[in-house]
């Protein structure tokens, strides 16, 4: 999808609502970096997995990310000393 089609519909303000809701730096990057596919395939396996989050929030209310920490830099300075 271009970025024109993108900005008429709002995308960048919706991930910014959607960022909101992220518990760290990590999950806030995901959340704005979200984009629409032309792959069905895809879109059934990302339904899916939000479909099982779903379930996992509404029966096991007291499941949190609190005390996870982005851990990027550390992954990728690991990746790179092998």
């Amino acid at each position: 999808m271009d970025t024109k089609s993108l900005a008429l519909l709002e995308l960048p303000k919706v991930l910014e609502r959607l960022s909101v809701f992220a518990s760290f730096s990590a999950g806030v990057d995901l959340c704005r970096s979200l984009r629409p596919t032309d792959d069905v395939e895809a879109a059934r396996a990302w339904q899916e997995m939000t479909t099982e989050a779903r379930k996992l929030l509404s029966t096991k209310t007291d499941v949190t990310l609190g005390g996870s920490r982005d851990v990027r830099e550390a992954a990728g300075l690991a990746a790179r000393r092998g």
